[in-house]
């Protein structure tokens, strides 16, 4: 048996099998079962562990549950084992790297990630790719020095492929089953957070799992690939990526052609019976595909693509209006402006978040920017880097991509081995996987496929060098322990950073998701409590943090540390526009105008469709009394979205303020067709009807607020109550207001309405009982006193009636007809200095008020001063009120002038 085994070999198979490294520690070296034979296991298996486990691995909780757990896990990983690989067999004479153009690539383009940093804005943002594509990078190396032979090599692939089989395995679980264990953000994720994250992996790895099938031996082992392949297929259809449909179809048509001469060979030898099978199996695999394909999802509680997966296939040339891919051409056609401004040097890595602000617009306009939403990835990899990185950087990336394609060109076209060729071919299309995923996604921010990505390099690398091809030039040291030694340092930094930062990173991100839902809970005090604490571990890496304790002290009205929270926003995010719009709003808030103005400039700035930047510089100018700039930035605001009612709202509220009060009803009406659940304007919009005399209108617009009353407000009661007492309906009016009354006890307005109502009733007991109840509560009401000394006026209480006067205009100068009554009571008690005085007043508050005028001329007259009674006189008659005697006056006015004349 063994003699038969061996006449199958080869020599080339026999040159392979024994071809090891020193270093792998594989099957066929005699060692000692100690601890140097299991590091050499942990050195050959671990690899495999940690790309077998670690797209399975996530963190039961909201927040960064999956890919910062993911990166740590392999991080810790890639770097123990590179620590174990370094000082295993040490004792050997030297250390040898045998250099191809791949080594000096990777970290060509390793360091241009950090030299883009020179001009980031925020350079904290590219702390996880810095550590990711470091441990990737050391991964790559790791592998390409360990891995000795096909049969490690073929491990890859197995593993690989019930990795991700596994992975599909749960992702279809949540499709037709609504599984929940799992956190998801776009379903069905599987253990990846959103569907087209799950989209990398599996291109990646579908070569993979079809080279499995070919490469497998026995039959129970095809069997199993064959059901791997298919679940992973099934996956790849529930989750309706195209970008993954196309990167499959491009994998499957290029596998097709390069297998197709293998094909005909086989037809040739007549060995159409040994395709039977397989074939058999493959239909029947597309059959079942098929059926399966058009099983209903779950109800599933998140948002879920409501096309049917035939018609999201079909959509894969459709660019119309409003679709992703055509939303995809926009945010390029902008990104390339921004490489256009920035192409030596790059933004910096992951810096493009916070420049695109400045560029949603520079090539086409960006439907989908918002204030509160706004692109973080250009959803282009490849393109994103050049963005970042410059254009040296960019050629570094590009490079590699070259460089792996050499690689596969020399083993697979240039080699004679079919064995080598296969696994080449493989692996090659599991790099095109990813690139076809990178133009329309973003793989490199994710934890499993730059580590895929590189470890893939790795081994074609080992598969270069089994095709019998040589390294550009080999590094031998002879005092080899220093080098390990340096080597260890820079491997134990590396894992010293990225345990310090991934530990920030997510403890920063435990207590921000806390404090969102206790912000949902309506806890705003726990909320902050929880930001403060995210603030201290990584605030500058999320921005997200100080803005959103900044908007929870705009919410509790403390505007000056919401605008220094705002402030550390812009340190770790210069452009992120709603903080812009909220700071600008603080300083409203403050009466700032001059800095509220400014911030909403730099948003119209950035964003020159801005609708509420527009509305609320018209505010600014309404408070500056500046009306026509005022109204010139409401209509922009409305000829930017026409659907917008807050500018009708404050034109409305505007024209109510010039007294224009049809202008004023037009654009309260206007707000309200716009949006009818506006509760305080219809309040303004009856006031105004009910000011008019227009009762009927009045009760038509507050009805809706009146009708439901376990909702309505005491201000809704208020406004019914007054129109009723405009209507002279006083017992109606009361029982609004005792309605009111009984949703806020503590209003003064309520007393004292209810007192103008029994005033209005000639109840003076219980008109004063309630004005008093009013001046009880605070604030305390002018009117409330002027109509206590109306009472005291009936009572003919001259000098209580004085005392609530007086203590009106203490609190409201302007309260013209207590400043009458005061002026009519001194008048009474022979105090005309004090009467004129008061008068005055009047005709200061209103320069029309006929009364006051002609009591200032009878005080003028008796004092001798004909030219100021004569002034006052004419004003009386300019409009006379009914009370007054005109026919009187005018012989005054005649008397006047004959005294005056010479």
């Amino acid at each position: 048996m063994t003699k038969q085994k061996k006449k199958k070999l080869s020599p080339k198979q026999r040159r392979l099998a024994v071809r090891k490294h020193p270093a792998a520690g594989v099957s066929g070296v005699s060692r000692p079962r100690g601890v140097s034979h299991i590091i050499a296991k942990i050195i050959e298996f671990g690899p495999l562990l940690l790309i077998g486990c670690g797209p399975l691995i996530f963190y039961g909780k909201s927040g960064e549950f999956e890919n910062v757990p993911k990166m740590a896990f392999l991080q810790w990983g890639i770097i123990v084992l590179a620590v174990l690989g370094i000082w295993h067999d040490k004792k050997e004479k030297g250390f040898t790297w045998e250099l191809i153009p791949m080594d000096v690539l990777l970290l060509v383009f390793y360091a241009f990630c950090w030299i883009s940093l020179l001009q980031a804005q925020n350079p904290y943002l590219a702390t996880l790719p810095l550590l990711h594509y470091a441990a990737a990078i050391v991964f790559y190396f790791f592998i390409r020095h360990t891995v000795a032979d096909i049969g490690h090599i073929d491990r890859y692939f197995y593993v690989i492929t019930l990795s991700v089989a596994a992975v599909s395995l749960i992702g279809i679980a949540q499709y037709l089953f609504n599984l929940t264990w799992v956190p998801q953000i776009v379903p069905p994720s599987s253990t990846l957070s959103n569907k087209n994250m799950a989209a990398h992996i599996i291109s990646m790895s579908l070569p993979l799992g079809i080279g499995c099938l070919i490469i497998s031996r026995r039959t129970w082992q095809r069997i199993v690939f064959l059901l791997c392949v298919f679940i992973t297929l099934l996956y790849s259809l529930y989750i309706k990526t195209r970008a993954s449909w196309v990167a499959a179809i491009i994998i499957l048509a290029i596998m097709a052609a390069c297998l197709a001469p293998r094909l005909r060979f086989l037809l040739r030898r007549n060995s159409w019976k040994r395709l039977l099978l397989p074939t058999a199996a493959g239909a029947g695999a597309v059959l079942l595909l098929v059926v399966f394909s058009q099983l209903k999802p779950a109800e599933i509680p998140v948002p879920i693509l409501k096309e049917s997966i035939g018609e999201r296939f079909l959509s894969i040339t459709d660019f119309k209006e409003g679709d992703s891919a055509q939303l995809r051409i926009i945010w390029w056609k902008n990104t390339l402006q921004m490489v256009k401004d920035h192409i030596w040097t790059g933004v910096g890595l992951q810096n493009f978040k916070i420049l695109y602000p400045r560029y949603h617009r520079a090539a086409a306009v960006d439907w989908s920017f918002k204030d509160e939403q706004q692109l973080t990835r250009v959803h282009n990899d490849h393109l994103q880097m050049l963005a970042e990185l410059g254009i040296f950087g960019f050629c570094a990336y590009i490079a590699l991509f070259i460089s792996i394609f050499w690689l596969f060109w020399r083993s697979f076209f240039r080699g004679h081995d079919e064995e080598i060729k296969l696994r080449a071919l493989g692996i090659f299309l599991g790099v095109l996987g990813f690139a076809v995923n990178a133009t329309f996604c973003f793989p490199m921010e994710r934890a499993i496929p730059p580590v895929l990505l590189f470890s893939f390099a790795g081994l074609l690398v080992v598969l270069y060098r089994l095709s019998g091809n040589h390294a550009t030039a080999v590094w031998k040291i002879r005092t080899h322990l220093p080098v390990r030694i340096g080597l260890t340092l820079i491997l134990l930094a590396l894992f010293v950073s990225s345990a310090y930062f991934i530990r920030r990173i997510l403890l920063a991100d435990k207590y921000f998701v806390k404090a969102i839902m206790a912000d949902k809970q309506g806890s705003l005090a726990d909320s902050n409590e929880y930001l403060l604490k995210a603030k201290q571990y990584f605030s500058r890496y999320n921005s997200n943090i100080s803005a959103l304790l900044a908007r929870n002290y705009t919410l509790q009205k403390q505007f000056d540390r919401a605008i220094e929270e705002y402030k550390e926003t812009f340190r770790a995010h210069p452009y992120n526009t709603s903080a812009i719009l909220n700071t600008g709003y603080c300083y409203l808030q403050l009466k700032q105008y001059d800095e509220a103005e400014k911030y909403f400039k730099w948003a119209i700035d950035i964003m020159p469709t801005c609708e509420q930047a527009y509305n609320n510089l018209g505010i600014i100018y309404f408070s500056r009394q500046q009306y026509d700039a005022a109204i010139e930035q409401y209509r922009t605001a409305l000829e930017i979205k026409k659907d917008y009612p807050e500018p009708h709202i404050n034109l409305g509220n505007l024209y109510r303020t010039q007294k224009k009060l049809d202008l004023a009803i037009q654009e309260y009406e206007a707000a309200l067709r716009i949006n009818q659940n506006l509760p305080e304007t219809r309040q303004w919009l009856s006031g105004l009807y009910t000011e008019r005399g227009q009762y009927d209108k009045a009760h038509e617009v507050l009805q809706p607020l009146l009708q439901v009353p376990a909702k309505t407000s005491a201000e809704s009661y208020i406004l019914q109550g007054n129109i009723y007492q405009k209507q002279r309906q006083h017992e109606k009016a009361l029982a609004e207001y005792s309605k009111a009354l009984a949703l806020k006890p503590n209003n003064p307005l309520i007393y004292h309405n209810m007192g103008l109502a029994y005033f209005y009733q000639q109840n003076y007991e219980l008109a004063e009982e309630y004005f008093k109840k009013a001046l009880a509560h605070k604030p305390p009401l002018a009117e409330s006193n002027s109509m206590l000394g109306q009472i005291y006026l009936q009572k003919k209480d001259d000098q209580r009636a004085l005392y609530y006067f007086e203590s009106a205009v203490r609190i409201n100068p302007q309260l013209k007809d207590a400043q009458f009554n005061i002026a009519a009571i001194y008048l009474r008690q022979g105090d005309s200095n004090r009467a004129l005085a008061a008068y005055q007043e009047v005709v200061r508050i209103d320069p029309q008020d006929a009364p006051a005028h002609y009591n200032l001329g009878i005080l003028y007259r008796e004092r001798g001063d004909f030219t100021k009674a004569l002034a006052h006189f004419e004003q009386a008659l300019n409009k006379p009120s009914p009370g007054l005697d005109v026919k009187a006056i005018a012989g005054f006015i005649t008397t006047l002038k004959e005294k005056l004349t010479p």
